[in-house]
């Protein structure tokens, strides 16, 4: 069973947060993740790419997209509770 709870009130988070105009963008795919800090008209803050390790696990993967994202907010000087929405595709 994958332990998601983590990502899940990550997710939540982002969500409720409804006064902010700043959403992170992810772009999972099999060779890498790539994730994007944008705003509402679509400036790119910060944005950065990690390999997707599948072959490790599911759990591996979202560990790899929660830190992928803690890291961009971070270096983009965004707070995770700053975010209005997460998009995953």
């Amino acid at each position: 069973m994958l332990r998601c709870g983590r990502l899940s009130r990550f997710v939540l988070r982002y969500h409720a947060c409804m006064s902010s105009n700043t959403y992170i963008g992810v772009d999972l795919g099999g060779t890498n993740i790539q994730a994007g800090v944008v705003t509402h008209d679509g400036k790119v803050l910060e944005r950065d790419r990690t390999k997707t390790r599948a072959d490790q696990g599911p759990q591996v993967v979202l560990d790899r997209i929660e830190k992928l994202i803690h890291s961009i907010c971070e270096t983009a000087g965004k707070k995770i509770t700053d975010m209005h929405a997460v998009g995953i595709a």
